[in-house]
Parts: structure tokens; sequence; C-alpha cells
């Protein structure tokens, strides 16, 4: 009886090896959950990409096709604030009842639609560009040309989209005819 008590007392415990089957296997877990975790961070940033530049394409097809009226002058784009962007209608009207071809702000929107990006995606023009404010306004023109605030002609913009904790940058490149997605590389918006 007292050698089978004794058995019973030594097979109680925790071998050295079972601890360390453990150890390996949360190991193993703990690294799924973070390459998962990157990876939806990478996810996010690629949807809200595709967001923006879905964005803009409505807001220049609807420039080139909706008018509530005769001052419709296009559909524009502003950073009110980081983390956001509006989408809306310009309806072009001055102080002095002429029209002056120059967005003067908040006053000249029709059907604005707020957007908001999360508090951890930031949106720049170019490498570091702030996009907010009334100077950097974009409209797209009845014939879906790209032009600035006070109705010059912009060749080119370039919004770069990142994410904290995410090193891949994204961009969404426009032109005066085109709307394109990329990657980030530094310099250029490389089409995806």
């Amino acid at each position: 009886m007292h050698r089978a008590h004794k058995t019973l007392r030594q097979e109680s415990g925790v071998t050295l090896i079972e601890l360390l089957i453990v150890i390996a296997i949360l190991g193993v877990l703990a690294a799924l959950a973070t390459v998962g975790f990157g990876l939806s961070k990478q996810q996010r940033l690629a949807t809200v990409t595709k967001e923006f530049h879905s964005d803009l394409q409505k807001a220049r097809l609807d420039a080139m096709t909706q008018s509530s009226s005769t001052e419709t002058r296009g559909y524009g784009l502003l950073f009110p604030a980081d983390g956001s962007y509006r989408i809306f209608e310009f309806v072009d009207s001055g102080a002095s009842g002429f029209t002056d071809f120059v967005y003067d702000g908040a006053a000249e929107e029709v059907d604005a639609t707020e957007k908001e990006t999360t508090s951890t995606i930031n949106i720049t023009i170019g490498a570091s560009g702030t996009p907010t404010g009334a100077a950097n306004a974009l409209i797209f023109d009845k014939r879906g040309f790209v032009r600035s605030k006070n109705w010059g002609m912009v060749s080119s913009r370039i919004y770069v989209l990142a994410m904290q904790g995410v090193a891949d940058r994204r961009c969404v490149s426009l032109s005066r005819t085109r709307i394109r997605e990329g990657s980030w590389d530094g310099s250029n918006c490389n089409e995806i």
C-alpha cells in the first residue's frame, strides 16, 4: 500500500517537458494573433483607400452628369479637419450677386456628404502636405477636370494614406483625366 501511494504522488505533478510544450503552443498562438492583427490593419487601410478613391470618382462623375442649378460649377472635395473630408456640389454664388468661379466656403456647398476616416489613418497631400482648409479644396468641373479653389487647373495631386502601425502606405493620384489608386513609395504613387 505504501508503495502505491508513493507512485500516485510522483505522477500528480507537471513535468518540465509538458510545461515547455504548453509554453511553445502559447508562443505560436501569440505569434499568429500578432500577424493576424497586422493583416487586419493593412486590410483596414486598403478599405479606406478604396472608399476614398471611389468617392473621388463619384464626385467627378456627378460633376459631369448632375446639376441642381445653372450656377452649379461641379463637385468638390474639402478636408475640414484631420480625419474627415466632405464631398459637395459647388454652386457658385458671390455675395454681390454674380458668380466668380471661386470656391468661397461652405455657403457655396449643396448636398454635402461628410466622410470620417479612423483616427489612426492620416491623409496628406504628397509626402507631408496637410489637406485641411479651403485653400486645398479640390473642384471637379462639369467636364471632369480637376480645379483648385480659385478655378485654376490642377495638373495632378496625390493623396497619401498612412496608418499607425502599418509600414506600407497607400495613395490616390489625380490627374486631368484619371483617378487611380496605388502604393506610395515615398515619392511616387505606383498604380496597383
